[in-house]
Formats: structure tokens, C-alpha cells, sequence
């Protein structure tokens, strides 16, 4: 083989290389949808996005998965059906194919969430609500529990159902809180690639922290998405304790009414010596990881 053959049989396998690394990467997007979730996973080709922001937000929403060439999504999760993270869902269900979709089994009787559970029916998108001791099967490389909610959700007091305390060592915790609260029946997720795990906690509160941080639940995370778009009522000091996240990333809007994240919440990731990130100045933060370190860029110098 000549000179000109071995250059283009190093360049074709090292293409190939490069084509297997990204493949093995693990990309989360924090998309900044204003004041409201949504976080689109990218692994293997398979495609994963939790809520969606607010209604408005749905074209927004729609225009970025585009960009980032998504045809189609593997698996939808809606943490919580709140106007904020499930608005810009059935924008993307009206457009997008969707193999399977779960949320936190909260029955909920507002219109939007009678239209997302409608296109479960239209569409013959496979359905099930998810809850905690569960491990959602998207990929045999990635570990995804579902650390929240119990079983039959938070409704007085509720004990975890024998099934999901096999999983779970936290059986014999009752949970006592307000009825009704949706934001602490959010789905909370906990993805480990390898040696990287991300936290994903949607708008659960101290009440769900407590209970975690009581489950004695492995909740060490380098990524942290933070609670409640950093209100007061989430991040606990004994909650990052347990988390001890590396990178912190508060999903808000800029300006936003109820003054999130607020002073007691960003002095506690300090603290706890996280780095803090924001949508509302850093616009989209994107995390990747191999599994064994990461990076992180943002759409805003910040």
C-alpha cells in the first residue's frame, strides 16, 4: 500500500473512533424554557426528554430538538403535571413520534393533562406511570431509578408498597404531608453512567428530601438538577450533604416573579462547594460525559 492508501486508511479509522466516542457519550441538555423544566438526554441514538416547559414554550422547545437532529423520542417522562413542565409536552407529542411516555401516576383532572394523556391514546404511545424502586430500561449502560414518589403518591400518609421497599431499603418510612401538593409527588430520577450519576428533582421539596436523605438511598450525584427552579423550599443543607453535587443547574426563568432561585437556596449549593449554573444566564447548558469525567458549555458566557 502506497503512502496516500495507509493516510486514508488511518483517516477512515480514526472517523470511526470518533463516531464510537460520541456514540458512548451521554448528553444532557438543560434547556432554558423561561420559568420551567425541560432536559433532553442523548445516548446511543435513543433520545429521552423530562417535561417541557410552559405551553408557550412549546415551539422553542420543538425548534431545539431539531436542532439537535431528534426525529423522534425513545421515551417521554412528565415528572408532575404543572403548567411549567408540561406545557411544551403536547406541542412536541402533537409533532414528534413517541415510542413510550410515564409520569408520577398523578391522575390529574386539568384540560392539559386530559390533552397529554389523550395523545397516549391517539398516537398508541405505550403508557405507565413510574414510581420509587422502579429502573427505567432505556439503555444497558445507563442506570435510571426513579427515587420518588412512593407508590400511591402523597396523600396524608403513605407507606411504600412491599413491591417497591424489595428495591428500596426505606420500606418502613411513612410519609406525612399536605394532599394534593403536585410538586412533592414529582418524579425524582437518578441517572448513573458508569461513574457519573446526575440528580434530577424536578419540584420536590424538603418533605421528599427528608424522606430521601431518612431512605439512607444512595443520592451521591456530580450533577444536580436542582428543586423547585431553586426556591426556598428545596436544597436543604442535610440534603446536599448526601448529594454533594460537583455542578448545580437551576432551571428559571429570567425575572421571574417569585424571585427564584432565592439568596437562602444559592448560599446553600456555595456551601456545599457546588458550582451553580442558570438558564436564565446561562440559556442552555449542556453537560457530557463518558462515564468517567464530564464538560459543561452554555448557550451565555455566565
Amino acid at each position: 500500500m502506497n503512502g496516500s492508501g495507509w493516510i486514508g486508511l488511518f483517516l477512515f479509522i480514526f472517523a470511526l473512533a470518533l463516531s464510537a466516542s460520541a456514540a458512548e457519550n451521554l448528553t444532557a441538555h438543560f434547556i432554558d424554557v423561561s420559568q420551567g423544566d425541560s432536559i433532553l438526554l442523548q445516548f446511543n441514538e435513543k433520545s429521552l426528554l423530562i417535561d417541557g416547559g410552559p405551553p408557550e414554550m412549546g415551539p422553542r422547545l420543538e425548534e431545539y430538538l431539531r436542532e439537535q437532529n431528534v426525529s423522534h423520542l425513545d421515551l417521554l417522562i412528565l415528572t408532575h403535571p404543572h403548567d411549567d413542565h408540561i406545557g411544551g409536552l403536547i406541542a412536541v407529542l402533537a409533532d414528534l413520534p413517541v415510542k413510550q411516555a410515564m409520569d408520577n401516576g398523578e391522575n390529574d383532572s386539568s384540560l392539559i393533562y386530559k390533552r397529554f394523556r389523550a395523545f397516549m391514546e391517539k398516537k398508541n404511545i405505550s403508557y405507565a406511570p413510574a414510581y420509587a424502586g422502579q429502573e427505567i430500561d432505556l439503555d444497558p449502560a445507563l442506570k435510571i431509578e426513579v427515587l420518588w414518589p412512593p407508590q400511591g403518591g402523597l396523600s396524608g400518609g403513605v407507606k411504600l408498597s412491599r413491591h417497591a421497599a424489595m428495591k428500596n431499603p426505606w420500606e418502613s418510612i411513612v410519609v406525612r404531608a399536605l394532599s394534593g401538593d403536585m410538586n412533592q409527588n414529582s418524579l425524582v430520577l437518578r441517572l448513573t453512567y458508569d461513574r457519573i450519576s446526575l440528580l434530577f428533582m424536578a419540584d420536590a421539596d424538603t418533605v421528599v428530601e427528608k424522606s430521601l436523605v431518612s431512605s439512607g438511598i444512595n443520592l451521591s450525584s456530580q450533577i444536580l438538577k436542582v428543586g423547585h427552579h431553586g426556591g426556598t423550599s428545596a436544597s436543604s443543607p442535610e440534603f446536599l450533604e448526601k448529594v454533594r453535587p460537583a455542578v448545580s443547574v437551576i432551571s428559571v426563568g429570567e425575572g421571574n416573579y417569585y424571585g427564584y432561585p432565592t439568596e437562602r437556596t444559592l448560599s446553600n449549593l456555595e456551601a456545599a462547594g457546588s458550582s451553580i449554573y442558570r438558564t436564565d444566564t446561562c440559556g442552555d447548558i449542556i453537560i457530557t460525559t463518558d462515564g468517567l469525567s464530564y464538560s459543561l458549555s452554555s448557550e451565555k458566557n455566565c
